[in-house]
């Protein structure tokens, strides 16, 4: 369903049996995640699921980790034709508790705003970095680290035609 609300599903009828009408209610998804894994994954967020021509749109990618030591974070640099598109700020780091379990989330805030009517596909997002692992070299005084990655389908926005009255 594109929309929140009441959906009724009609009755159907095959070989002479016939089923009741059911009513569903459609609530908005939030952020998309992808929580494969329990030490790192990511999530995805826009602020609408719909936007006219060179409306802003507000763009959300967090890194949720159980972890220590997130290193040299590096993240898909966004990028899509016929958009303007602005990080807003730095990169917030802050604790968040889910179910019971304390996730550091390092989040990316951008603006968009797409130049053209139609399908805008957000691209898939790819986490790469760095973990200390609590151990050190002790002859280099460095920590001993291991490659981390995570990943997370893109999205699609709907961006409409501006409405006459504003093309002006």
């Amino acid at each position: 369903p594109l929309t929140e609300g009441e959906l009724e599903i009609p009755s159907l009828t095959i070989n002479n049996e016939r089923t009741e009408a059911i009513t569903i209610s459609v609530v908005n998804q939030g952020a998309r995640s992808n929580q494969s894994s329990e030490e790192l994954f990511l999530e995805i967020e826009a602020n609408k699921d719909s936007v006219y021509v060179q409306e802003q749109l507000l763009f959300t990618v967090r890194l949720l980790y159980t972890i220590n030591g997130i290193r040299n974070p590096q993240f898909t640099e966004l990028e899509m034709p016929d958009t303007v598109i602005q990080l807003i700020g730095s990169p917030n780091q802050y604790e968040k508790l889910i179910d019971g379990v304390r996730y550091g989330v390092y989040e990316k805030r951008y603006i968009i705003f797409p130049q053209r009517s139609g399908s805008l596909e957000i691209p898939d997002i790819l986490f790469r970095g760095e973990v200390t692992d609590g151990s050190s070299n002790f002859v280099f005084r460095n920590l001993n680290t291991r490659r981390v990655t995570a990943f997370i389908d893109g999205m699609t926005v709907d961006v409409k035609q501006r409405p006459p009255a504003a093309a002006n």
